[in-house]
């Protein structure tokens, strides 16, 4: 039920202003992994609009978040909440990340890789909120779980209503 809902409101719809902002923001910020709590494709449109390759991985309720290495080299679109498929909509939106969850999106911002023999540290990251409702409390404890760990990361919000703004 969940998935035909999905695809009937996404149906037909196009990227709009913000999914093509994040594209063009994308190059230049050196933005490579971009987590999304939406179920639609809009994103992938946008980047496919341009012809920017980006790998999409879907997390489901019985998964969690993609291991850092697998999804560091590329330009990577991961699903928080599934996708057309296997929709993660149910209570465990509102339960604490795991441990494991939590220690791969902090990998995602503050990371180490070796490459040809050269160990590089990558520290940290910045995280850009773009229209984050703060209604998803997993997603708020892994942002709260990056702070805590990597002090010197800094969030940037562009919140799309004043309860965004106050979470």
């Amino acid at each position: 039920i969940v998935d035909r809902f999905n695809h009937h409101i996404t149906w037909g719809q196009k990227p709009n202003l913000a999914h093509k902002q994040l594209v063009n923001l994308a190059r230049p910020l050196r933005i490579r992994q971009i987590l999304t709590t939406n179920l639609d494709t809009l994103i992938e449109q946008a980047f496919g609009e341009v012809d920017i390759p980006l790998r999409i991985i879907e997390t489901t309720t019985s998964g969690n978040l993609p291991d850092p290495d697998l999804v560091l080299g590329s330009n990577c679109l991961i699903k928080m909440h599934g996708g057309a498929q296997q929709t993660r909509a149910d209570f465990s939106l509102n339960e604490i990340a795991s441990d494991e969850d939590k220690d791969r999106f902090v990998r995602y911002l503050n990371h180490e890789r070796e490459i040809g023999g050269v160990r590089c540290v990558y520290n940290p990251s910045h995280l850009l909120l773009l229209g984050f409702s703060g209604a998803d409390c997993r997603v708020i404890d892994l942002i709260q779980e990056a702070l805590w760990r990597l002090p010197d990361m800094k969030v940037f919000c562009v919140a799309n209503s004043m309860r965004t703004q106050e979470t």
